[in-house]
């Protein structure tokens, strides 16, 4: 789903303009609970977006060991860019509710997740795209291209 895809990179965005801004002035406070606000939206979506996920693993598994471990490592790095939202969530909400600027702590726990979230998409595309597999329509994958992500599945 890419609302929570655009929720975070939105964040971020924001939370580099308010760091420029500098806590000095309210529109840097403004920013930052800005960012807060669209982070929240997104891991609400981003709930939503786990359970069709888990939807269509359940229906990938039986295509085999190459998509098995696709779908797994792309559970596995938003899962983890879930459970870092979650964190930095807390430390905005928690730690640094009152913050004039973005933190540098809340940065760092963002840039991570950004990152984890740009791999996990490219992930999930080559799942997707590059093999040519159609989840939700039970289209069995090609074979992978050399060099790709995964082995094509066994016949």
């Amino acid at each position: 789903m890419h609302v929570p895809i655009g929720a975070s990179i939105t964040a971020a965005v924001l939370d580099v303009i308010s760091v420029a801004t500098g806590s000095g002035h309210g529109s840097a406070r403004n920013l930052y609970e800005a960012a807060t606000w669209v982070l929240m939206v997104g891991m609400g979506v981003m709930f939503v977006a786990a359970l069709a996920g888990l939807a269509d693993r359940s229906r990938v598994l039986e295509r085999g060991p190459a998509a098995r471990r696709g779908v797994n490592q792309h559970a596995a790095i938003m899962g983890t860019v879930m459970v870092l939202t979650i964190a930095e969530l807390t430390l905005r909400r928690q730690q640094y509710p009152d913050a004039g600027a973005t933190p540098a702590a809340v940065l760092l726990v963002e840039a991570i997740t950004v990152a984890l979230t740009i791999f996990g998409l490219h992930v999930g595309g080559k799942l997707v795209h590059g093999r040519g597999q159609d989840l939700a329509a039970g289209v069995a994958p090609d074979p992978a291209p050399a060099g790709s992500i995964e082995e094509p599945a066994e016949r």
